[in-house]
């Protein structure tokens, strides 16, 4: 049995909506409705997993409903491994701690970091550092690099194009992403004379930005066409279709490890959008922020806007 796009996209969208056992029994029913070889056309044209089908396929034969064990997942407590931890920690704090002097809580206050408990751990009761849980946060990371996307977005064809770049995203750089898209779809479009463009008001693409409009009116002269920006009101711009990509490739990524460029970008390009990969490009140029016209320069570019 072949599926139509349609009918593929109603079906990831139903199996979405669903959860735990409900999901895994409308997916079996999917695979049975599909015939022989079901399984292997739902994994290859709806991304099911088939080790889940099987297990809904269990549950749809034997009427056993397999409950989600969301309290077993995840890391564990440091007390489960460490029997003894909380008593140690108590045994070294409690010389140190003191009431509250006007008795309005039964909490005791202590002078110690959470610093020097672990070293004392270390110290008196011969915990190894490895063994201890450590303190991670987000901006812990010091990365030799980082990757900002830049993304269009064709909606009447559901086509994304994806540039990471690796300097900072300026009024340059958005425009020079938009001369290398041209010039590899130019010949797709040579009967297009006007472009529409859907934007929101960011700091580096507004209709203020004096380099930014310097740019776009080169590109109208240069490719001889027309530009029209369509700008979202502020705090709008999440209705702009191209946050839905976003979306999707955060949601693509997650949990990944993103610890190279490389690895930024063979994430980009495996990601789908309506079943289809996008156009994804490194951009390594270095741009220069803070550049912008003066008066004069920017009254003449009014004059051709």
């Amino acid at each position: 049995m072949e599926l139509v796009e349609e009918v593929k996209e109603l079906l990831r969208e139903t199996e979405k909506v669903l959860k735990g056992s409900a999901r895994r029994v409308f997916m079996a029913r999917t695979v049975r409705a599909l015939g022989e070889g079901g399984q292997r056309l739902a994994e290859r044209e709806l991304g099911w997993n088939r080790g889940t089908i099987r297990k809904g396929l269990h549950e749809l034969v034997q009427g056993i409903i397999c409950l989600d064990a969301y309290a077993a997942r995840g890391r564990k407590r440091s007390e489960q491994h460490l029997s003894n931890l909380l008593s140690d920690i108590t045994a070294i704090v409690d010389g140190q701690s003191q009431a509250d002097p006007q008795f309005r809580t039964n909490r005791l206050y202590t002078r110690l970091t959470a610093t020097e408990v672990r070293r004392q751990l270390i110290a008196q009761k011969g915990y190894s550092d490895a063994e201890l849980p450590i303190l991670a946060a987000d901006h812990d990371f010091q990365p030799k690099t980082t990757v900002t996307p830049v993304g269009l977005f064709l909606p009447a064809f559901d086509e994304v194009f994806f540039y990471g770049v690796t300097s900072k995203v300026t009024s340059d750089c958005l425009v020079d992403c938009l001369i290398d898209w041209w010039e590899a779809t130019r010949e797709r479009f040579s009967h297009i004379t006007t472009l529409v463009i859907n934007l929101d008001s960011g700091p580096e693409n507004h209709s203020r930005r004096t380099q930014f409009m310097q740019r776009l009116v080169e590109f109208v002269q240069q490719y001889h066409m027309d530009i029209r920006l369509a700008y979202y009101p502020p705090y709008h711009s999440k209705y702009n279709p191209i946050e839905r990509c976003w979306g999707i490739l955060e949601q693509h990524w997650n949990g990944s490890l993103l610890d190279s460029v490389d690895a930024v970008i063979s994430y980009a390009r495996t990601m789908t959008w309506k079943g289809k990969h996008p156009v994804v490009e490194l951009v390594t140029s270095i741009y220069q922020t803070g550049v912008k016209l003066n008066k004069e320069a920017m009254d003449a570019i009014e004059t051709q806007l």
